[in-house]
C-alpha cells in the first residue's frame, strides 16, 4: 500500500478514535529531540515532531497523556473535550510522521486474518 493510500485511513482513525488520537499525539512527541523535550520548544528543523507553531500546545497534550497513562491523575480521559477538538484539527497534518507505524499495525492485522483463515 503506498503512503499516500495510508494517509485517508490514519487521517480517519485520529479524526474519529480518541485512542489513535491519543497515540498519534505520543508517537509524534516521542520524534522530538530530547532537548526538544526538555526545553518544551521545537529547535530543530528536522522534519520530525511538532512544527514550531504545534509544539507547545501538543507537546503539553503529549505530557497530560503520558501522565494520565501512568496514573499520575485521576481523569477519567487523557484530554478534555475541548483540547480533543483543537489536537484533532492540528494532528491529522502529521500522518506522514504515522505511516510506518500504520504498516506494522496492517502488517499485524494481515497476520492475524491469516491466522484465522486456516
Amino acid at each position: 500500500m503506498k503512503d499516500s493510500e495510508l494517509k485517508p485511513i490514519i487521517q480517519n482513525a485520529i479524526l474519529t478514535k480518541d485512542a489513535a488520537l491519543f497515540k498519534a499525539i505520543q508517537m509524534i512527541y516521542s520524534h522530538q529531540t530530547e532537548s526538544e523535550k526538555f526545553i518544551g520548544s521545537t529547535e530543530d528543523k528536522n522534519g520530525v515532531g511538532f512544527s514550531v507553531t504545534d509544539d507547545r500546545i501538543l507537546s503539553s497534550f503529549a505530557r497530560q497523556i503520558d501522565a494520565w497513562r501512568t496514573g499520575m491523575n485521576d481523569y477519567r480521559k487523557p484530554l478534555t473535550f475541548t483540547q480533543i477538538k483543537v489536537a484533532r484539527k492540528l494532528v491529522p497534518k502529521y500522518w506522514r510522521q504515522l505511516v510506518p507505524a500504520a504498516r506494522i499495525k496492517l502488517k499485524e492485522k494481515e497476520n492475524l486474518d491469516g491466522r484465522n483463515t486456516t
